[in-house]
């Protein structure tokens, strides 16, 4: 699997264990337990015989990849040393041609990835967007659907906030 991970932290293990180690070293009562992390590279659980629902989890082992460079990301995922590709909502011209091959599973959600660029400076009075009319102008002059579109390959939507509906923000 490639793409970022994130957990819970106990407090009890950040005491005992102190700040760095108690983050690369997750304890929990999940289906998984921590293997091993390597900073850049992988993060890396095992089946948890433990667990509270028997049978589960189905799997052996779950590795995430860290890999930062989309080009070697995708050819991981193409030679099939990944299973899943994460986040390819950032670089959506790689989920476009994942779809044009027609034997991948695309789960396309929409959400995360807006246009942003346009951060007009509203608080200082000299600035010609302390207007709200300029403001309410170039909103409307813009078409952020067409420019997701054609940049984001139909896997964007237009924003007007930081956090997309739907993501763990809202």
């Amino acid at each position: 699997m490639v793409g970022p991970m994130s957990w819970m932290v106990s407090p009890a293990a950040l005491k005992k264990m102190g700040k760095v180690e108690a983050m690369t070293h997750p304890v929990g009562t999940g289906p998984f337990k921590f293997v091993s992390y390597r900073r850049d590279i992988s993060l890396k659980f095992e089946r948890f015989a433990g667990y509270l629902q028997k049978g589960k989890p189905y799997l052996d082992r779950v590795e995430f990849k860290i890999i930062a460079d989309p080009v070697t990301q995708m050819a991981d995922f193409m030679t099939g040393d990944s299973d899943i590709v994460l986040n390819l909502d950032i670089y959506p011209k790689n989920a476009k041609n994942l779809e044009k091959a027609r034997k991948y599973n695309i789960v396309k959600k929409k959400l995360l990835v807006g246009v942003y660029t346009l951060m007009p400076d509203s608080a200082h009075p000299n600035s010609a967007y302390a207007n709200l009319k300029v403001r309410q102008a170039v909103w409307h002059a813009i078409d952020f659907e067409a420019i997701c579109d054609t940049i984001g390959y139909g896997y964007w939507r237009p924003l007007n906030q930081y956090a997309a509906l739907g993501s763990l923000g809202l």
